[in-house]
């Protein structure tokens, strides 16, 4: 019997798609059989309190052909382009099941990379029409646990949300597609005012800064090797723009806040004003001292930053996501944590724009984030991480292994990531300089930043650590002094003989 050409048709989209889900779907679901009969381990089960987020859940996304058909086109020309590029016109019609609810969604492909876009493991934006959502999730996304390190995201924002850092909520689930088994995905939530709500905020917009341009750049070096992308100012162009900019047209009040915040982060690129005076410089410190903790430095780079703008105070506190690039082991400063010598010297190739160290020209933050640098860094803080998560990340652990089989998570890692921050937590003597040309006078030319008794009614001065340029910070003491007491913020307290020349 001949076949019409729509038949013809179909049946290669009924190939394409089998080669594209079913296949990988099969040998998956042979593996969990596998794994299931062989593990002696009990399966993950929900975790007490956790009953507002899908965790290890079996949820589906169902499209028509029609969309099918335009989120494989978008598909192959990322794979071609080696960049998924975002338009308006991605998103397509869907449904969202899970245990027989349904949900009506519109939805697209998620990513830049085209690792977001594997065989039979595509990532998805998913947002949840009308005025439902999704345990408490209007937007989503949903991606390989592999794009970002499988437990050492999640286990990241853990932390960052117990230690009160605004961060996207974040878990695993097992996901299908049109009826096809994809496997386990992390399953995080996107920025609208949901996330901010969940962590006891007062709803404010959220901003970043626009990256099209980069993107294309980049799209431009990967057909062009010679086209210098590094060298154009892709940050110095990039506009500040806000989330959900549609939903704010239509609420007064947050368009007007959206108007300062806005304003605050124009300030804040271009080093109009003090960074005291655009952000919760407390709460900032916290924030560095937790991804120096973790080396989560990939959250840092500046179009991987997001900005919540809190109303009550009319400051900017920064949500922390998008930690770890699915490979680790980048170190994106050379010491070891970000303030170690300050002023973006730590940094490779030095680039301010990369990963922001204004902040350390204000003591408030440098001394707050030293203490909790301190803090974080102790084996006490470090043993309460494993007693209040502990459980639930063996859980995860165990429900990951169903599909990534050899997979160990390395519990040890955090503990040799604060001993190596804790090393570099001393005064070295030698690197103290004494002079009694005008009186008795202390530089600091270590590479952290030293609280100084001057011996006068005891007053401490707080010397920046030394950047490697010119004269270092000085105070002067008192011409009494044989010792002078010397700790660095959150440290103990020593004293250094005074050396006179």
């Amino acid at each position: 019997m001949k076949l019409k050409p729509n038949s013809i048709l179909q049946l290669q989209e009924r190939g394409k798609r089998y080669l594209e889900f079913v296949l990988p779907g099969v040998a998956g679901t042979l593996i969990l059989v596998m794994l299931f009969i062989y593990s002696g381990d009990e399966g993950p089960h929900r975790i007490s309190g956790s009953h507002e987020y899908p965790a290890f859940q079996n949820i589906e996304l169902k499209v028509n052909r029609k969309a099918l058909w335009k989120l494989r086109t978008k598909r192959e020309k990322a794979l071609d382009d080696k960049v998924l590029m975002h338009e308006t016109g991605d998103w397509v019609p869907g449904t969202l099941v899970e245990n027989g609810q349904k949900w009506s969604v519109k939805l697209r492909l998620k990513g830049d990379w085209t690792d977001h876009l594997n065989q039979g493991k595509w990532s998805f934006r998913v947002q949840v029409k009308g005025n439902q959502t999704f345990h408490r999730l209007k937007v989503f996304s949903l991606q390989s646990p592999l794009t970002r390190s499988l437990l050492d995201e999640w286990f990241f924002h853990q932390v960052l949300i117990q230690e009160g850092v605004l961060t996207t909520r974040y878990d695993f689930v097992r996901l299908h597609f049109n009826g096809a088994e994809l496997g386990i995905y992390a399953l995080e939530e996107h920025f609208t005012k949901e996330l901010i709500e969940s962590q006891g905020q007062r709803e404010g917009p959220i901003l970043k800064m626009n990256e099209d341009g980069l993107w294309e750049a980049r799209k431009l070096a990967i057909k062009d090797s010679l086209f210098p992308y590094l060298n154009l100012p892709l940050y110095e162009a990039a506009q500040p723009e806000a989330f959900n900019y549609d939903n704010l047209l239509q609420k007064p009040t947050q368009l007007s806040l959206h108007t300062q915040a806005q304003a605050l982060l124009h300030t804040y690129k271009y080093g109009l004003n003090s960074t005291a005076r655009i952000f919760d410089l407390g709460y900032t410190a916290r924030v560095y001292a937790l991804i120096d903790l973790f080396k989560a430095h990939h959250s840092l780079i500046w179009h991987n930053r997001r900005f919540y703008y809190e109303p009550v105070h009319s400051r900017l506190k920064p949500i922390v996501y998008d930690a770890f690039s699915g490979d680790i082991s980048e170190d994106y400063i050379s010491g070891p944590f970000t303030g170690f010598a300050m002023n973006g010297e730590t940094y490779k190739d030095g680039r301010l724009d990369l990963l922001d160290t204004r902040f350390f020209a204000e003591d408030e933050f440098t001394t707050t984030y030293y203490e909790y640098l301190h803090q974080f860094t102790s084996p006490k803080f470090l043993d309460s991480l494993n007693q209040r998560l502990g459980n639930a990340l063996k859980e995860r652990l165990n429900f990951l292994r169903r599909e990534f089989l050899f997979y160990r998570y390395p519990v040890g890692k955090l503990q040799g990531y604060a001993e190596e921050i804790r090393k570099s937590l001393v005064i070295d003597p030698m690197l103290l300089e004494f002079s009694s040309e005008n009186g008795l006078c202390m530089r600091n030319y270590n590479p952290v930043p030293i609280l100084v008794n001057t011996g006068s009614e005891g007053e401490e001065i707080l010397l920046d650590a030394y950047d490697g340029r010119g004269l270092a910070d000085h105070v002067q003491l008192s011409d009494l002094l044989l010792e002078v007491d010397c700790r660095i913020p959150g440290g103990k307290t020593r004293s250094i003989a005074v050396s006179r020349y």
